[in-house]
């Protein structure tokens, strides 16, 4: 459970909202790092995690399992094609939310 200090007075800004609630989830934003990148960290890191690489033509969702790429999901494509896809059009915004 969260406490005093946890309480939220209303009315509340969306954007602090979004802030608490990825800090609870241990979502981390990854932008800076290209997409390859952060895949090279997360093998090499062997973490496990879900990625959103939000583009212009919607958003992805690569699931890693102790630093092997388990799936990709990205505009209906197979794994192989949503990857490809997703590295071609370069993420404008990255979040991690690792997994404990």
């Amino acid at each position: 459970s969260l406490g005093a200090a946890e309480y939220l007075r209303k009315p509340i800004r969306t954007s602090f909202l979004r802030l608490m609630v990825k800090e609870i989830l241990e979502i981390e934003d990854h932008s800076e790092k290209s997409l390859p990148e952060l895949m090279q960290f997360m093998e090499k890191t062997k973490r496990s995690a879900k990625v959103w690489a939000k583009t212009q033509l919607g958003q992805g969702v690569l699931s890693y399992e102790v630093g092997h790429l388990a799936s990709v999901k990205y505009l209906g494509l197979t794994k192989s094609q949503a990857l490809t896809k997703l590295k071609a059009v370069a993420p404008f915004k990255i979040e991690v939310q690792y997994k404990s």
